[in-house]
Parts: structure tokens; sequence; C-alpha cells
């Protein structure tokens, strides 16, 4: 699959480091993985067309509440233009999940760390089956989101681990 990562950039914040994570969990699955950066100054037309021409399968991206008004007008477009699936995550989207549900181009919310609801997801996705709602992922069925938000996909506890 093609996965275009998407995150919010300015002179000061070029990289995403959840987005890093995400395709580092991604990495070795077979997947064509890329990424594009949208500058704050970016015009809402010119962003959804720059995302839309990438071509891809799924678009994913981690955001903050500061970001998500214009790439929510972004995803609804691309949303329209291509039927790609589209992943939210970050800390609006863990924070704030039911706004973001209202958002009629967001097929999936990732609550909380994605590294390890996101790789099934794009699996189930990757062999055309209809992906579920389950921990740390809220995904849209038949049109909308049922229920409430899931439980995060709680990390294992550190303490667990063997000491070396």
């Amino acid at each position: 699959m093609r996965i275009l990562f998407v995150h919010v950039c300015d002179r000061f914040t070029p990289f995403a480091t959840s987005i890093a994570a995400l395709a580092g969990a991604l990495r070795g699955h077979g997947h064509q993985l890329l990424r594009h950066a949208i500058s704050l100054e970016t015009a809402v037309d010119d962003a959804a067309q720059d995302v839309a021409s990438y071509g891809a399968d799924v678009v994913a991206g981690s955001f903050m509440s500061r970001d998500w008004p214009g790439l929510s007008r972004v995803f609804s477009h691309v949303k329209r233009e291509t039927g790609c699936f589209l992943v939210v995550g970050g800390y609006h989207a863990t924070f704030r999940a039911e706004e973001v549900a209202g958002c009629p181009g967001v097929d999936a919310i990732c609550v909380g760390e994605g590294e390890r609801p996101f790789p099934p997801l794009i699996a189930t996705l990757a062999r055309g089956d209809q992906p579920r709602t389950g921990p740390g992922m809220w995904v849209r069925d038949g049109g909308t989101f049922v229920g409430c938000r899931p439980p995060t996909d709680v990390e294992p506890d550190i303490a667990t681990l063997p000491r070396c």
C-alpha cells in the first residue's frame, strides 16, 4: 500500500517524531511510505491539492489542536477527490476524538500512541478487509463512528522487562 504521512511544520519543527515512529513500526511490511510536510503558511486548497496528488491508498497524520481547523478542511477535500482511507492521530485526536469524528473525511482516529494499533489497521486494509474499532483505534463503520471512543492500546508495563 502507498501510505502518505502528513504533518504540519514550521521553521522550528521541520520533522515529526510521531510520524517517524509510525513509519518505523511499518518498515519491513512491504508498504511504500511517503511523507509530506505542510507549511503553516500554505493555503488549505493548495495543501489539499498537494496531498491528493500523491495518489496514496492511506493518508495518515498526527496533529496538534492548532492544526485541526485547517486540516479538517484538507482531509474533507482529499476524501472527496481521492476516496483514500484517512487516519488522524496525535494530541488533538486523542483528547478531542469526538470532534475529529465529525469530519466527514476521517475514516479512523488513533487514540493514544499509534505504534501498536496502526500496523494492524494497515494490514487489515491491505487484505481488503473492513477494519474494526479496537483499543487505540476508533474506526468509522457504515458511515459513522459507532459507540464511544475506545480506550488507548496500553503499552506493556516497562517494569516487567527483564534486567540487563
